[in-house]
């Protein structure tokens, strides 16, 4: 009988850390949240690598630029910069 009621305390309190993880972690960033304000748009999507790109869209100029972060230079750094075109398919 003790050893029944030890293990249900065990489980209650593993339970009970676990729902808080779950509470307290972040939500994983998402590409369906997007901002824009005045003249750019500013998205983040997942890259194969398990880290988040952010493009950046500047609509006024008609150019885009993506960033990743590295974690080894611990900076945010530029990976490519091109006209919005470019993305699309221009006959």
């Amino acid at each position: 009988m003790q050893a029944e009621n030890t293990a249900i305390k065990i489980l209650a309190i593993t339970a009970l850390l676990l729902l808080g993880v779950l509470v307290l972690l972040p939500a994983p960033s998402d590409a369906q949240v997007s901002l824009k304000d005045g003249d750019y748009l500013v998205t983040a999507y997942p890259t194969a690598g398990g880290n988040d790109a952010i493009y950046v869209a500047d609509t006024r100029t008609g150019a885009f630029a993506v960033f990743t972060y590295d974690p080894g230079a611990k900076a945010l750094l530029p990976r490519a910069a091109r006209p919005i075109a470019d993305a699309f398919m221009v006959r």
